[in-house]
């Protein structure tokens, strides 16, 4: 069974046809909300921002690009609460394969109509 033809132009992406992050916040959540929250742990993504090298720039990083902003537990589905522990990462100038520690196969994709 293949994927939905009508999304392979998304599948397609590549990174000329995206705006691309230069800074992203991330911050560390944990799923305490509820009595029955899970109690999961770990880094979630806050906000991403691209340079904008708009004149009329307050900061250099304000244009604030579309990215997962539910912070829903990935175990449980729960609300999360993002904790005050925040780091903020800027973008690499090398971008290429050996920049990655992890290498992976990717295999041929099936469509279906």
């Amino acid at each position: 069974m293949g994927f939905p033809r009508k999304w392979k132009h998304l599948i397609e992406t590549s990174l000329e046809d995206l705006e691309t992050p230069d800074r992203l916040f991330v911050v560390y959540g944990v799923c305490v909300a509820e009595k029955d929250s899970c109690g999961w742990k770990g880094w979630i993504l806050e906000s991403v921002y691209k340079k904008s090298n708009s004149k009329h720039s307050i900061t250099d990083y304000d244009l604030l690009l579309e990215s997962d902003s539910e912070y829903k537990c990935p175990n449980c589905g729960r609300d999360l609460f993002r904790t005050d522990t925040r780091m903020i990462f800027e973008k690499s100038t090398d971008q290429g394969p050996a920049a990655m520690p992890v290498e992976f196969e990717c295999l041929p994709i099936e469509w279906d109509d």
